[in-house]
């Protein structure tokens, strides 16, 4: 077994990953499909991606999503409910100054005054809805989530020491 380290933009962030195999053939070939697990959450859970579906989620404030994105929102509520609402994917961000760097940190915390009650987001079956006002951001959670994601695949593989 060898070590192969691999580093590739994505979320925002530098990632960092480490396979544990026999061959770089099989390493290379896992790291593909780790980008595309990357690439293809960011392009769904970014809200700085105009057509991604949290961006379409808190224009329409109606969206028809699928078991992934109903996975997250379910963790989400967990975190919020377990600490009582410190943690609330439901802070708009760009309402307070951060739009896409933290290095530019003009805040103004007054702003944030959306519907912040995480237990109005409607979820109907497979539907979800936000009321006027809320808008949801999964920065907070989105990158260890993503991470949980790409755990899943390399057990599912084989792969146990990353």
């Amino acid at each position: 077994m060898k070590i192969f380290k691999y580093v590739f933009k994505g979320l925002g962030s530098i990632l960092h990953i480490s396979l544990i195999v026999s061959d770089k053939k099989e390493a290379d070939n896992l790291i593909k499909k780790v980008y595309q697990i990357s690439s293809d959450f960011e392009k769904k859970y970014s809200r700085f991606i105009p057509n991604s579906l949290l961006s379409i989620l808190n224009n329409e404030k109606k969206l028809k999503i699928d078991q992934d994105f109903l996975g997250l929102l379910i963790k989400s509520k967990e975190i919020y409910d377990f600490t009582n609402g410190f943690f609330n994917p439901l802070v708009n961000l760009s309402n307070i100054g951060y739009g896409k760097s933290w290095e530019i940190n003009n805040f103004d915390f007054e702003k944030n005054k959306e519907n912040l009650d995480f237990n109005k987001i409607g979820i109907f079956g497979d539907t979800v809805v936000l009321q006027d006002g809320m808008n949801l951001d999964f920065g907070a959670i989105g990158k260890g989530y993503l991470s949980d994601l790409i755990a899943k695949f390399l057990k599912l593989n084989n792969v146990n020491n990353f």
